[in-house]
């Protein structure tokens, strides 16, 4: 078994923990339109509705819907648009394979897949991700979890703002 040099050991701790501190630090990325709706209603939602999870909710899914939405499309646009781009190459790989036409088969063995086929299809509405795709899953529901985590930490900081603190020693 090797042992671990002592620089090396300092180096990968200085990097996990810088890592760590990076992640603990970074905010979730919300799309500019969402965070300006959210940032400039907050106050007002903080006040009109008491229960914190329903003033979430409310400011997420109802006030701020339109941007929501526009963003929930524009990824879905760029998810789909990737996914026929990974079905367009499966096809001209397959077509290359093939000799030129990946929908005959000369020598009358079931040629597999047929990625031209499947391309032309579409599948519009299908949660379909690539395998090397960086991003993750583009999440379809009413508002996005970095969304939700940016309006409950606003409401949240909101309200303990506005308590008063409890001096008991």
């Amino acid at each position: 078994m090797r042992k671990l040099s002592p620089i090396a050991i300092a180096f990968l701790a200085m990097t996990t923990s810088a890592l760590a501190e990076d992640a603990a630090t970074k905010a979730p990325m919300v799309a500019a339109p969402i965070e300006q709706c959210i940032r400039e209603n907050a106050p007002k939602v903080e006040i009109a509705v008491s229960e914190l999870n329903a003033a979430v909710g409310f400011l997420v899914d109802k006030i701020c819907a339109e941007p929501v939405a526009s963003e929930n499309t524009r990824l879905a646009t760029i998810q789909q648009e990737k996914m026929a781009a990974y079905w367009q190459k499966m096809c001209d790989d397959q077509k290359a394979a093939k000799g030129g036409d990946a929908e005959k088969n000369n020598n009358s063995k079931a040629i597999g897949a047929n990625y031209c086929a499947m391309g032309k299809i579409g599948f519009a509405g299908l949660e379909q991700y690539l395998p090397d795709d960086e991003s993750g899953p583009v999440y379809m529901g009413s508002g996005s979890p970095a969304a939700v985590a940016l309006a409950s930490r606003l409401l949240l900081d909101l309200r303990l703002s506005h308590k008063k603190p409890d001096h008991k020693n």
